[in-house]
């Protein structure tokens, strides 16, 4: 894959996360993430969760299109904090 190509999937990757950003569910997401902030039992049981994906992720190979997808996934979120940062509404 050419850096060009890599570079069209990073900028469109962003997209998606700005458009994600401007989706009604993902409003109705942070809400949810606000509440379980405020619920300790919740977090304790998020808390575990992580925990037990992380000793899985241990457990399993890593490859490179392991390593590309968490760029993208980092794109993605960069986007939809610039989305965040932007109310346009885009018509759907």
């Amino acid at each position: 894959m050419e850096a060009s190509d890599r570079d069209r999937i990073f900028e469109r990757a962003g997209d998606v996360g700005r458009l994600l950003s401007q989706a009604p569910e993902y409003g109705y997401l942070r809400a949810a993430m606000r509440d379980i902030d405020g619920d300790e039992e919740a977090k304790g049981q998020l808390d575990r969760i992580r925990e037990l994906q992380e000793k899985l992720i241990g457990f399993l190979e890593r490859d490179n299109f392991d390593r590309l997808m968490e760029k993208v996934n980092q794109a993605i979120a960069r986007g939809l904090k610039e989305g965040e940062k932007s109310r346009i509404i885009l018509p759907s």
